[in-house]
């Protein structure tokens, strides 16, 4: 973002998608709050309490406590078009501050700067981050939101061996980063160090072999904050009191991070209280193309491979499917309620038309249809589903396509989740 449209976000007070972290100190809008055993309702955050506790309000209630183990997600992650942007080995997301002092490494640390913490100088805003858990640095983002889903998941190759500079024109420079300042970044290419203008540089990556091994069976919580950042923090932990405006954020190998309770809009806590479709193995899936093209479907993605949008959110769990497609599961254990929140994906920009269909087996080997939606629109909001599954030992997701055949038809199941 340009100096003078801070100006203009500052001035006008307006906050959009790419200037929220200016705005982030105002309190937060209520969200959805979805937990195992009740009613979804709006809720706004307002404190972290210890043990894993979150005390909302709501229109009835000015202080609803709900731990971890019962939430299933409160808010959403958003997109930011701010950078530079930090990829973490554990999947975290960390945008620095458009104004603050850029990325560099320090030692064996990248230090970064964040905009989380109302309170203190920048000194308070400085995180370091250990080099050996950290996949790469995004410099500029491509505006289309695909293309930087599709650089990101190229930060993550497992099988890169050297680090790697991609420079705004395409190129790719394969060596070992010894030094990054704000003016340049040097790269050791066949035992001589090269110098790069930073304005040169799209983004970082650093070589997969020496990352560091993340525990993925380890329980997080996704914390995702106005600016874009999205954290799997081991621990969200609560300030000095139940009054405090501010909490902090565990992550492995990281001093904790604190952040303002007003600047968190998401938070979904990843358990063994629900089992998500996207962490199973399907028993079966199969597509009927209307022409010649097959679609494969995507866990946690959309069917073009992207990040799950929707009302211009993100949303971490989830299935991607296209029309007309039919994926089934068997199950391993008793289950009570299958839930999920249908909506086309928001890369069709309100094209495509889709039903869904749940269709339960009770072993007698014969399919019954629990579920069918109304016509479901790319634009529209998400619809939740919540199905009895108690006597199911299998599931069928069905996606049929609606109107105008089966274009754009990129249906998501959103946190699709099956819930004991």
């Amino acid at each position: 973002m340009s100096i003078r449209h801070l100006l203009i976000a500052l001035l006008s007070g307006v906050c959009s998608v790419s200037s929220l972290s200016l705005c982030a100190g105002e309190e937060v809008a209520k969200r959805t709050v979805v937990t195992t055993d009740q009613p979804r309702e709006s809720a706004r955050l307002s404190a972290i309490l210890p043990d894993g506790v979150f005390r909302f309000s709501t229109e009835d209630n000015p202080a609803r406590d709900i731990s971890k183990d019962r939430l299933i997600r409160w808010g959403a992650a958003v997109d930011s078009q701010q950078g530079p942007q930090i990829l973490l080995v554990d999947g975290s997301l960390l945008v620095a501050d458009p104004i603050g002092d850029p990325p560099a490494i320090v030692g064996e640390a990248l230090r970064v700067e964040l905009n989380l913490f109302d309170a203190g100088g920048p000194t308070e805003r400085q995180v370091n981050l250990p080099l050996d858990g950290v996949r790469g640095v995004l410099f500029r983002l491509p505006s289309e939101l695909h293309k930087r889903d599709r650089l990101l998941d190229e930060l993550v190759d497992p099988e890169r061996r050297t680090d790697v500079v991609v420079l705004e024109n395409g190129d790719q420079l394969k060596g070992a980063i010894t030094a990054l300042d704000e003016s340049n970044v040097k790269l050791m290419i066949d035992a001589a160090e090269t110098e790069i203008d930073i304005d040169r540089v799209t983004a970082l990556a650093f070589s997969s072999a020496l990352a560091r091994r993340d525990d993925e069976k380890q329980e997080r919580i996704i914390v995702s904050t106005a600016d874009g950042s999205r954290f799997f923090a081991q621990r969200l932990d609560p300030g000095p009191s139940a009054s405090a405006a501010y909490g902090t954020i565990e992550l492995a190998g990281v001093a904790a991070i604190p952040v303002t309770i007003s600047k968190i809009v998401g938070l979904q806590p990843l358990g063994k209280q629900i089992d998500y479709l996207s962490d199973l193995k399907p028993h079966s899936y199969k597509h009927l193309p209307l022409l010649d093209v097959e679609w494969p479907y995507y866990e946690d993605r959309s069917a073009l491979g992207n990040r799950l949008r929707s009302d211009g959110k993100i949303y971490h769990k989830g299935l991607g499917m296209h029309s007309t497609a039919r994926l089934t599961y068997k199950l391993a254990k008793p289950y009570q309620r299958l839930e999920a929140d249908l909506a086309i994906d928001g890369a069709t920009t309100a094209g495509g038309s889709v039903t869904y269909r749940v269709l339960l087996d009770d072993g007698s080997g014969k399919w019954k249809s629990a579920f069918t939606s109304r016509i479901i629109r790319g634009g529209d909001l998400p619809r939740p589903m919540s199905i009895d599954i108690s006597k199911a030992k299998r599931i069928s997701l069905v996606v049929d396509f609606a109107e105008r055949g089966d274009v754009q038809d990129h249906a998501n199941w959103l946190d699709a989740r099956l819930v004991p």
